[in-house]
């Protein structure tokens, strides 16, 4: 589902940013200056309040802005997004009726009219969400969502269950599909997530598609499976750490399935020259061949610099990030 990645986006923005808000960060610019060059090329521009909330997001390279306004009590009242063809472009408005109800429409949408209604348990999480999808065009689908969630007495998320309904505009009286889909998700005695499983009505039918191992004394996580389709690949990454317990070393590679015919490597090492810095190496591989490097460097968890290497090993690119900070 295209919207649910926006939503657990904007869900996120919904918490804040603890991290930006503890250093009062105002305002990040991200400069790129290719190989050979001086001129420096906005990439990223981004505004923040003092509560350490994201208000703009600005990226050239996508034709992408971003708008987000606040209440009073810190909750996320209208997102405003514009990037390039995206059929999200427009506006959402966030409303809270009651204390455990919160309701977002769209607002001049070009890709259609969007409305959900999410009720809350007591402790803030998202009991049930219902939606309502309507695409623009006289052929074009309407879509009913309702999602269903399940917690532990902890607040461990336990068990979705996740109903579509498809309308076709030329017979919208009668559904065009359905589905009736469940996610279950199991945890070790640390409260680590251990599997994911998803099936449709079927509990015979239940398929693992996440899978996680951890270290018996540490609990640190070791290694990770995911294989979202049932069809596809396997991403597998694996998790090494220092004598500080800080990570170390981390990879991921895509094992393809038959119908596949690439292949692609991600590894990342991570060093700590001081308590305030941390150097990220992020090495990508292609068909199980180098192609290239980026060595990210990190100050109080913030980026302040990208180099991006190319497989040969010369500079190709160096993005460097800019910050103003709040009196």
């Amino acid at each position: 589902m295209r919207y649910r990645f926006f939503m657990l986006y904007i869900a996120w923005l919904l918490t804040g940013n603890p991290m930006l808000f503890a250093q009062k960060v105002k305002e990040v610019k991200a400069f790129r200056i290719e190989a050979g060059q001086t001129e420096r090329r906005l990439q990223l521009h981004e505004k923040y309040d003092k509560r350490g909330n994201l208000i703009y997001s600005y990226q050239p390279d996508l034709y992408c802005t971003m708008e987000y306004s606040y209440d009073e009590q810190n909750r996320l009242s209208r997102f405003y997004q514009m990037c390039g063809e995206s059929f999200w472009n427009g506006s959402m408005v966030y409303s809270y009726p009651a204390k455990n109800l919160v309701v977002v429409r769209s607002e001049e949408m070009v890709g259609g009219s969007y409305l959900r209604r999410d009720t809350l348990n007591a402790q803030n999480r998202i009991q049930a969400s219902w939606s309502y999808w309507v695409q623009e065009g006289e052929i074009a689908d309407s879509t009913i969502t309702h999602i269903r969630y399940t917690y532990s007495p902890k607040g461990l998320l336990l068990r979705a269950h996740i109903q579509i309904t498809t309308y076709d505009k030329q017979n919208p009286q009668m559904p065009d599909s359905r589905t009736n889909d469940f996610e279950e998700f199991e945890y070790n005695s640390r409260d680590s997530l251990t599997a994911k499983y998803v099936y449709a009505e079927n509990p015979q039918q239940k398929r693992m598609v996440y899978q996680a191992r951890y270290d018996s004394l540490t609990g640190r996580k070791t290694e990770s499976f995911e294989q979202p389709y049932a069809e596809g690949g396997v991403t597998r990454s694996e998790y090494l750490y220092d004598q500080q317990a800080r990570l170390s070393h981390f990879k991921s590679w895509y094992l393809p399935s038959e119908e596949a015919e690439w292949i692609l490597t991600r590894e990342v090492l991570y060093r700590y020259p001081n308590e305030q810095e941390r150097l990220e190496v992020w090495r990508f591989y292609y068909q199980n061949m180098f192609d290239s490097e980026e060595v990210r460097t990190f100050q109080n968890n913030l980026p302040v610099r990208i180099t991006i290497l190319d497989a040969q090993g010369q500079g190709r690119q160096l993005v460097i990030y800019e910050y103003t900070y709040y009196n």
